[in-house]
């Protein structure tokens, strides 16, 4: 259990998978909340120095960040990158950071300024007009894999996992909406934080998932993964014909919908370009 720096409040972490806020007030404690979103026991629950942020460890491998504002909290990020429980957290004493230790013998550090007021497992979000950050590299297959290979097309780039639950679930939506668009200008393409890669092949095989794929064994550690600052997973980043992120972390109904749409908006703005070519 922990005070937040005021002593003020208090959380601790239970058995029952949730965290509890309780207010103290002069000689009483008044539960306040209870935070729920843990599948599993809560290790471990931690203040960041202004009191903003309240983090919370867990035996299903993730931490949990919450927002603390004008006395109630609520969730800012789901981080999954320990491949076991994890035991503790830890703020630097200036608040920008906070580390993890996990059984999987690792430690984690993270960077404060990057959690956001919403968890990317839970609500799409609007990117705005941020361009895509480029990568070349070998796809699983043996062919070189960039975003500037497929300029002009849709493309949904989709961090993943076999040994991903979420991830596993959203894939038959995500093979429909591939099916759907493929001959439109639009294409996939994975990027797998997995570490096994016959693992990986016998999935792709057996589930018949056709787009390219890069795989570097790094799991979280997967260069492009790095490179786009991946902390949960499925994540998601759909890109225009002129290789802006449009949207961001769409699920289900929500990515049919956004893929068609852009998909019809980019191949106007193609026929366009045509007509005026012959003028």
């Amino acid at each position: 259990m922990r005070f937040d720096p005021d002593g003020n409040t208090l959380a601790g972490g239970s058995c029952d998978e949730t965290v509890s806020i309780w207010r103290h007030t002069g000689s009483q404690f008044i539960h306040l909340q209870t935070l729920t979103g843990h599948t599993a026991n809560v290790w471990d629950v931690n203040f960041s120095p202004d009191g903003s942020y309240l983090a919370s460890s867990g035996r299903d491998t993730t931490i949990k960040v919450w927002r603390h504002n004008g006395g109630q909290f609520s969730r800012a990020q789901t981080l999954h990158r320990h491949q076991n429980e994890v035991n503790s957290v830890s703020f630097s004493p200036d608040g920008s950071y906070f580390a993890s230790g996990s059984a999987d013998k690792t430690v984690r550090v993270w960077r404060v300024e990057r959690i956001g007021d919403t968890s990317p497992q839970e609500q799409p979000r609007q990117a705005g007009l941020t361009k895509a950050l480029d990568f070349e590299v070998r796809a699983f297959n043996g062919e070189l894999l960039s975003l500037k290979k497929y300029r002009g097309k849709v493309i949904l780039l989709d961090f993943w996992a076999t040994w991903c639950e979420p991830c596993l679930v959203e894939m038959p939506n995500v093979k429909r909406v591939y099916q759907k668009y493929k001959d439109q200008n639009f294409q996939i393409i994975g990027i797998s934080l997995d570490t096994n890669r016959s693992s990986l092949r016998s999935y792709l095989r057996r589930e018949r998932i056709p787009w390219p794929q890069f795989f570097d064994g790094a799991g979280w550690d997967n260069s492009v993964a790095e490179r786009y600052g991946i902390n949960s997973i499925p994540q998601t980043y759909l890109i225009d014909g002129n290789g802006f992120i449009r949207k961001e972390n769409l699920r289900g109904r929500a990515l049919e919908v956004a893929v068609g749409e852009l998909v019809t908006e980019n191949n106007h703005r193609k026929n366009l370009r045509k007509v005026r070519r012959k003028r």
